[in-house]
């Protein structure tokens, strides 16, 4: 039975990252959440890089493109090696709509 109850933890919790990501405002707004985050886009591609005090263990960006087609980047551990998760419109053939990033 745990291992019930964890897989249907975890579904939910995916689920939860998906519904946030795709109910978020454009990278003009400020993007709600415990993360210290800096954020860069262009015409394609959204980026973040974060730090965190207060135990958030990863982060990603994630970008809406034009084409109605969410990306994801790289899950990244917060304040390792200055390292950017960027997210991709390039890789469906579209370009940036607006962006932002999830903790998990």
């Amino acid at each position: 039975m745990p291992k019930l109850r964890s897989f249907a933890v975890a579904t939910a919790a995916a689920a939860t990252l998906v519904v946030g990501g795709l109910t978020a405002t454009p990278a003009s707004a400020a993007t709600t959440s415990t993360l210290s985050c800096e954020t860069w886009q262009d015409s394609n591609t959204f980026g973040a890089r974060c730090t965190s005090n207060d135990g958030a263990s990863w982060y990603r960006a994630w970008a809406m493109c034009q084409n109605g087609v969410t990306v994801w980047g790289q899950w990244l551990v917060p304040g390792v090696k200055d390292w950017w998760s960027y997210a991709y419109c390039t890789s469906v053939n579209s370009s940036l709509a607006y962006g932002g990033y999830s903790q998990g």
